[in-house]
């Protein structure tokens, strides 16, 4: 495993555990992997079935919907809702 990786995996355990740590503050529930509305550049790569960078090439592409894009940071997710219905329409 590269450093570049090792460190994306701790970054992603880091996120997993604050915002699961957040929802315990204010009430709720980590919704099931299947039932979360944002999802991973990683996790919306393999719904399209393209690679990582296929992916990412697209979002930057002007056809592709920016209102699906969330930055937190470094980080970005996608609307799952959003890109689901994009995919539909292509």
């Amino acid at each position: 495993m590269s450093p570049r990786s090792a460190y994306n995996d701790l970054l992603e355990q880091f996120a997993e555990a604050v915002a699961d740590r957040v929802a315990a503050k204010i009430g709720a529930t980590t919704p099931a992997p299947g039932d979360r509305k944002l999802v991973s550049v990683k996790e919306a790569a393999e719904l399209m079935g393209v690679s990582e960078k296929a992916f990412r090439h697209q979002m930057n592409t002007k056809d592709f919907p920016e209102r699906a894009i969330r930055r937190f940071g470094r980080k970005i997710l996608i609307e799952k809702v959003t890109l689901e219905r994009w995919l539909a329409a292509h």
